[in-house]
């Protein structure tokens, strides 16, 4: 990073070279990596704090007429929104047509709307309780208090999950989801050795299909890993992505080139 830090992201701890726990902070630092303007002039801050929506990530951009007063955006997209509107960082989408903008945004819903949601039932519902025990290992909380806290979080994630309709689903429905995701995504993809749209950068589509398979990749569970790895085109894509944003990620590097070779060798 340069001296001139523009922007702060606030995201759950997290150990360096890795992808975030969170798919939307992995999300808001690809989108930054991916900015010629921001990827030098921004720092992650591992922040518990919670933003004005009560969620992370957020951003604090600097106010160079008022220090003291930082402005607070909230949500990745409303966060990228502003981000394109102020003119603090250039639009990727700028070269597409309303057809190709709107293609984006039905990927894009469809990944933050359906998968994503499918996919943290899988790491917090009672239906998975493999999964479940993995998780709770990761949680970075004191062994001391982490049981009563972990409790209430999580059952409030479980209530929030049945709020918004995908924790009423069965299990077998959730996982058709998450299929019918990788089936769709690695269908429109073709080799996978291209841009979303199949031009020269990527745009915001890339982004956000980038940032989720990376995570996907790194931290979920052997089943899901092994869903979205039968699928070589979408390994090729994670490559690129990560090789394209994220080069210090060594150790995803050398599971993406296993998961490579088997999908090749199957």
């Amino acid at each position: 990073m340069s001296s001139q830090t523009k922007l702060t992201l606030h995201a759950f701890p997290n150990p360096k070279a890795t992808p975030h726990s969170s798919g939307y902070c992995q999300k808001m630092e690809t989108y930054l990596r991916a900015s010629a303007s921001l990827r030098n002039s921004y720092r992650v801050v591992g922040s518990m704090n919670k933003s004005p929506k009560g969620k992370l990530p957020y951003v604090t951009i600097n106010n160079e007429s008022d220090p003291q007063h930082p402005t607070v955006v909230s949500d990745s997209h409303f966060t990228i929104k502003h981000l394109v509107a102020t003119k603090l960082t250039e639009d990727l989408d700028a070269g597409l047509t309303p057809v190709q903008r709107a293609d984006s945004r039905a990927y894009i819903g469809w990944t933050e709307g359906v998968m994503y949601p499918a996919l943290t039932a899988t790491r917090w519902l009672p239906s998975w309780p493999n999964n479940w025990a993995e998780r709770y290992k990761m949680i970075p909380i004191p062994w001391f208090i982490k049981p009563v806290l972990v409790f209430f979080f999580r059952r409030r994630v479980i209530q929030q999950h049945n709020a918004i309709g995908i924790g009423r689903h069965s299990k077998e429905e959730v996982e058709t989801l998450l299929e019918e995701w990788v089936e769709g995504v690695s269908a429109r993809l073709g080799d996978g050795e291209g841009w979303f749209h199949g031009g020269a950068e990527p745009t915001n589509v890339d982004v956000v299909l980038g940032a989720f398979l990376m995570q996907v990749a790194h931290k979920d569970h052997a089943e899901y890993v092994e869903m979205v790895g039968q699928h070589v085109n979408l390994i090729r894509y994670t490559e690129r992505c990560v090789n394209l944003w994220f080069p210090e990620y060594e150790n995803l590097k050398q599971k993406l080139g296993r998961m490579k070779t088997s999908a090749q060798l199957a």
